[in-house]
């Protein structure tokens, strides 16, 4: 990689107003899942804990959302796991990216979680939701009265929650935006009303050197977005925008759809807009010359529009085109105490953890 494009990659971590999610790995330790060796998890003393229970009984509805962690992949020594990593194709690009932390190659979190697995538990009576490598576990939709059955699995390690969260929104009205000053010379590029809040973060001195996030791939995890907004004209006639997914409805539209409320795209676009977009004279996003992976995770609709089994999925997907660097807009959990908001625990930071140790640069509004 080009030193231009490293420090570029940088930059556009630093200037989309996200606060950086440090983990373990930062500190130079390396998670098990990242090693190319078989891995093993010992079955939880109690594979429900007690806080657990409490949490998913409170809920008192027919169904509930968990997330099962197995022992194993059905992969014991290191001939197996060297045989199944055969079978694995990881893109140029990701490869290119993981070589800055010397992982191109195919480790235990790129290995499927076994399907065995997954059926016998939808064999029980629950219903899959998604699957994560990463983190060797699935999610399901089932009844409390088969939590049981399931943690008396022998590949079951524990079980937890589906945590969903929540965007706290702030109203600001437009008495306190500051007026629009006069002090881009003639040569610079004209930034119209983003003007100022580039100013803040010191962009158009950097873009003046040519740092434009060009070759960098931002995934944005968002609520969707109006594809046909004039911010993303040029991206989409240059062919930056690489791929989308709909993790609410499954599908490979990231725009509004006949189910979704009116309102369901607005945050999302203007997250993508204020991150890359580009309209000469009115906005320009400090990374818009980047490329894009749009990923629809939120849903406008639920009381809790971000639920980890579909952020750790979009995670998952992104890094399979090589993402640089994720932008998302998480808040607050319903369901961990502030002592397990520790970089070790919640689920999300897990699948954060795992990203970071393949050269991701995963950032949160909160």
């Amino acid at each position: 990689m080009s030193t231009s494009l490293r420090f570029s990659t940088f930059l556009l971590a630093l200037i989309i107003f996200c606060i950086f999610i440090s983990s373990p790995l930062q500190a130079g330790k390396e998670s098990a899942v990242l090693k190319s060796e078989a891995l093993i998890t010992q079955k939880a003393p109690e594979v429900i804990a007690p806080h657990v229970r409490l949490f998913l009984a409170e809920k008192q509805t027919e169904t509930v959302k968990i997330w099962v962690f197995f022992t194993d992949k059905q992969i014991f020594n290191q001939a197996e796991f060297d045989r199944k990593a055969a079978d694995i194709t990881i893109s140029e690009k990701t490869l290119a990216r993981r070589a800055k932390v010397n992982r191109d190659r195919v480790v235990f979190a790129d290995l499927p979680v076994a399907d065995e697995y997954i059926d016998a538990i939808v064999n029980l009576g629950a219903e899959h939701r998604r699957s994560s490598k990463w983190l060797n576990a699935a999610s399901f939709n089932l009844s409390p009265d088969l939590l049981d059955r399931v943690a008396d699995l022998p590949f079951v390690a524990s079980i937890k929650p589906v945590v969903g969260y929540k965007q706290e929104e702030t109203e600001i009205s437009k008495t306190d935006i500051p007026q629009e000053k006069e002090t881009m010379s003639p040569a610079a590029l004209d930034y119209g009303q983003s003007q100022i809040q580039l100013e803040q973060i010191n962009v158009p001195q950097v873009h003046s050197r040519g740092y434009t996030g060009k070759g960098v791939t931002l995934a944005v995890f968002d609520t969707g977005y109006r594809k046909t907004h004039e911010a993303f004209s040029i991206a989409y006639a240059q062919g930056r925008v690489l791929a989308e997914w709909d993790f609410i409805f499954d599908d490979g539209n990231t725009a509004n759809e006949a189910e979704d409320w009116s309102s369901q795209w607005e945050h999302g676009t203007g997250t993508w807009a204020v991150a890359g977009g580009w309209s000469n004279g009115n906005l320009y996003g400090p990374a818009y010359e980047a490329n894009f992976l749009l990923a629809k995770t939120e849903d406008v609709r639920s009381e809790t529009p971000v639920e980890e089994d579909n952020w750790v999925a979009a995670l998952e997907w992104a890094d399979s085109f090589g993402v640089d660097v994720v932008t998302s807009s998480l808040s607050y959990p319903d369901f961990y105490s502030y002592s397990e908001l520790d970089g070790l625990t919640a689920t999300t930071t897990l699948a954060c953890n795992t990203a970071d140790g393949l050269g991701i640069i995963v950032c949160a509004s909160m």
